[in-house]
Protein backbone atom coordinates (compact mmCIF):
# COMPACT_ATOMS: atom_id res chain seq x y z
CA UNK A 1 0.00 0.00 0.00
CA UNK A 2 2.89 2.39 0.69
CA UNK A 3 5.02 1.12 -2.20
CA UNK A 4 3.56 3.39 -4.93
CA UNK A 5 3.99 6.46 -2.74
CA UNK A 6 7.59 5.47 -1.96
CA UNK A 7 8.35 4.99 -5.65
CA UNK A 8 6.87 8.41 -6.43
CA UNK A 9 8.87 10.11 -3.64
CA UNK A 10 12.18 8.49 -4.60
CA UNK A 11 11.54 9.15 -8.29
CA UNK A 12 10.79 12.79 -7.53
CA UNK A 13 13.98 13.16 -5.49
CA UNK A 14 16.10 11.61 -8.23
CA UNK A 15 14.52 13.65 -11.03
CA UNK A 16 14.70 16.94 -9.09
CA UNK A 17 18.36 16.29 -8.22
CA UNK A 18 19.15 15.54 -11.86
CA UNK A 19 17.36 18.68 -13.02
CA UNK A 20 19.04 20.88 -10.40
CA UNK A 21 22.59 19.60 -10.85
CA UNK A 22 22.72 19.01 -14.60
CA UNK A 23 19.91 20.46 -16.68
CA UNK A 24 19.55 23.91 -15.06
CA UNK A 25 23.30 24.78 -15.31
CA UNK A 26 23.36 23.62 -18.94
CA UNK A 27 20.34 25.76 -19.84
CA UNK A 28 21.84 28.72 -17.94
CA UNK A 29 25.16 28.42 -19.76
CA UNK A 30 23.34 28.40 -23.10
CA UNK A 31 21.69 31.74 -22.34
CA UNK A 32 24.64 33.40 -20.59
CA UNK A 33 27.04 34.87 -23.15
CA UNK A 34 30.05 35.06 -20.84
CA UNK A 35 29.74 31.42 -19.87
CA UNK A 36 29.03 30.29 -23.41
CA UNK A 37 32.05 31.99 -24.93
CA UNK A 38 34.33 31.28 -21.98
CA UNK A 39 35.33 34.86 -21.19
CA UNK A 40 35.44 34.23 -17.43
CA UNK A 41 36.28 30.56 -17.42
CA UNK A 42 39.16 29.43 -15.19
CA UNK A 43 40.78 27.51 -18.06
CA UNK A 44 40.91 30.61 -20.26
CA UNK A 45 42.26 32.72 -17.40
CA UNK A 46 45.06 30.21 -16.83
CA UNK A 47 45.95 30.26 -20.53
CA UNK A 48 46.07 34.07 -20.63
CA UNK A 49 48.19 34.36 -17.49
CA UNK A 50 50.56 31.70 -18.81
CA UNK A 51 51.21 33.84 -21.90
CA UNK A 52 52.20 36.90 -19.86
CA UNK A 53 55.88 37.14 -18.92
CA UNK A 54 56.77 37.25 -15.25
CA UNK A 55 58.48 40.56 -14.61
CA UNK A 56 59.28 40.60 -10.90
CA UNK A 57 57.17 38.31 -8.76
CA UNK A 58 58.58 39.66 -5.47
CA UNK A 59 58.68 43.42 -5.72
CA UNK A 60 58.52 44.45 -2.08
CA UNK A 61 57.66 43.10 1.31
CA UNK A 62 54.77 44.52 3.29
CA UNK A 63 54.15 43.93 6.96
CA UNK A 64 50.57 44.04 8.18
CA UNK A 65 49.65 44.13 11.84
CA UNK A 66 46.12 43.17 12.76
CA UNK A 67 44.78 44.02 16.17
CA UNK A 68 41.34 42.78 17.04
CA UNK A 69 39.47 43.02 20.30
CA UNK A 70 36.67 40.59 20.94
CA UNK A 71 34.25 41.24 23.75
CA UNK A 72 31.74 38.53 24.50
CA UNK A 73 29.13 38.40 27.21
CA UNK A 74 27.82 35.03 28.26
CA UNK A 75 24.81 34.63 30.48
CA UNK A 76 24.33 31.31 32.23
CA UNK A 77 21.02 30.54 33.88
CA UNK A 78 20.39 27.51 36.00
CA UNK A 79 16.88 26.15 36.33
CA UNK A 80 15.90 24.08 39.34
Amino acid sequence: MNQPMGIAVIGGLISSTFLTLYIVPIIYSLFDRETRFGKNSPRRARRETAKQPVTNPVSETETVTVTETVTETVTVREFK
